[in-house]
C-alpha cells in the first residue's frame, strides 16, 4: 500500500514537473528573446498562436519519441527506420507550421505591411517570419526535443535493465541460499539419527528424551528454512536442544559448556549459522578414551554478536561421512551473502585445540 501511494505521488510529481517545464518553454522566451520583447500588444497576439502550435507539435514529438520511437529503436536496433521516422515527423511539423503561416498569418501580416512603410516593427516581423529563420527555429527546437527525449528514454531503459538484473540476482541469491539451507539439513539430520540409533542399541533411558529433542529440532529447521531471519533466542534454544541431545551419549556430560551473555531480546539473525560449528566440535572433539572438553559462548554487545567455540581436535578419529565439512563451507558462503563487510570469521588450530571466533555486526534498525 505504501509503495503504491509513493508510486502515485511520484507519477503526479512527474506530471506537474513536465507541465511546469513546457509552460516555461513557452513563457520564458517571451521575456528573454529580443524579438518578442519589442513586439507591441497587437503584434504579440498575432505571433503567439504560431509559437503555441510549434511548441505543441514539439511536445507531441517529444513524448512520442520518448515512449515509442526510441524504445523501439533500442529493442530492434533498426537505425535506418528510426531515422526515416524522425525525418518524416520533422517534415510533418514543418508542413503544419508552414500551412498555418501561409494560410493565416501571412495574409494578416501582408495587410499590415500594406498599410504603412516597410520599416519599424512590422518589417522586422516580416523579416523574422520569412522561411529560413522560421525553418531554423523549428529545426532547433525539434533537435533539442529529439536529443532530450532520446536521452531520457535510453536512461529509463538502462534503469529498467539494471532493475531487472537486480531482480534476477536477488532471485538467484535466494535460490542459492535455499540450496545452502537444504544442504545443511540432511547432514545435520543424518548425524543426529546416528546418535539416537546408538542410544536405542544401548537401550538407554534417554532415548525418549532424545526423540523429543529431535522433534523440536526438526520443527525449528522447517521453520528456519522458510524464514530469512529468526529471533536469536530461537537459535539459542535450537543449539541447546542439540547440545543436550549430544550429551546423552557422553560419559561425562559436564565436559561440555555453553554460555550465553548479554541481552538477546529483539535480536534477529540468519538461521542455522552456529550449528555447523557446534556439530563439528562434537564430531571431532569427543574421544572415547581421552579427556575431552568443549566450550561454546555466545555474546551480544550493542549491535554485535560474538560466537566462540573451542574443542580438542583428535586426529585419530576417522570420518567416512562424505558431507563432512559442507556445513562450514555453507556458513562462509552465507556470511558473505547475508553480511558482506559485516562479519569476521577466524578458524584456527593451535596445539591440538580447534578454535572458532565469529563476529557479526547487525544493521541498526530505525
Amino acid at each position: 500500500m505504501k509503495k503504491a501511494t509513493q508510486s502515485l505521488f511520484d507519477q503526479k510529481y512527474r506530471v506537474v514537473l513536465h507541465v511546469i517545464l513546457w509552460l516555461s518553454a513557452v513563457v520564458i522566451p517571451l521575456f528573454v528573446v529580443p524579438f518578442y520583447i519589442h513586439l507591441d500588444e497587437h503584434d504579440f497576439w498575432l505571433i503567439l498562436p504560431s509559437k503555441l502550435i510549434c511548441n505543441a507539435l514539439t511536445a507531441v514529438f517529444f513524448y512520442t519519441n520518448y515512449y515509442i520511437f526510441t524504445p523501439n529503436w533500442i529493442t530492434t536496433k533498426q537505425s535506418s527506420r528510426f531515422i526515416v521516422i524522425i525525418v518524416a515527423f520533422l517534415l510533418v511539423l514543418i508542413a503544419i507550421d508552414t500551412a498555418y503561416f501561409q494560410f493565416f498569418l501571412k495574409p494578416v501580416l501582408h495587410q499590415h505591411l500594406l498599410r504603412g512603410p516597410r520599416t519599424g516593427r512590422l518589417f522586422d516581423i516580416g523579416k523574422y517570419l520569412t522561411p529560413l529563420p522560421k525553418l531554423a527555429g523549428i529545426v532547433f527546437y525539434f533537435s533539442l526535443a529529439l536529443v532530450v527525449s532520446s536521452a531520457l528514454a535510453i536512461s529509463q531503459y538502462q534503469k529498467r535493465q539494471q532493475e531487472n538484473q537486480q531482480e534476477i540476482e536477488v532471485a538467484k541469491l535466494t535460490a542459492e541460499l535455499e540450496v545452502l539451507k537444504l544442504q545443511i539439513s540432511p547432514h545435520f539430520l543424518f548425524n543426529t539419527l546416528n546418535n539416537i540409533r546408538s542410544l536405542v542399541r544401548k537401550k538407554s533411558d534417554n532415548t525418549e528424551e532424545a526423540i523429543i529433542k529431535l522433534a523440536s529440532m526438526l520443527r525449528y529447521m522447517l521453520y528456519a528454512s522458510k524464514t530469512d531471519k529468526v529471533p536469536l533466542q530461537k537459535e539459542i534454544d535450537h543449539l541447546n536442544d542439540f547440545i543436550t541431545l549430544q550429551k546423552l551419549r557422553l560419559s561425562n556430560p559436564g565436559s561440555v559448556l555453553f554460555r550465553v551473555v548479554g541481552n538477546v531480546e529483539g535480536v534477529e539473525i540468519e538461521p542455522l549459522l552456529f550449528i555447523p560449528f557446534v556439530e563439528n566440535a562434537f564430531k571431532y572433539g569427543i574421544h572415547a578414551k581421552k579427556p575431552s572438553a568443549i566450550q561454546f559462548s555466545l555474546t551480544t554487545l550493542l549491535n554485535e554478536i560474538h560466537f566462540d567455540s573451542q574443542n580438542h581436535l583428535f586426529t585419530d578419529i576417522t570420518d567416512t561421512d562424505e558431507t563432512s565439512g559442507i556445513g562450514l563451507d555453507n556458513v562462509r558462503k552465507r556470511l558473505q551473502l547475508h553480511y558482506p563487510g559485516q562479519h569476521e570469521l577466524m578458524i584456527s588450530e593451535i596445539d591440538g585445540l580447534f578454535m572458532v571466533k565469529m563476529k557479526i555486526r547487525l544493521s541498526l534498525q530505525g
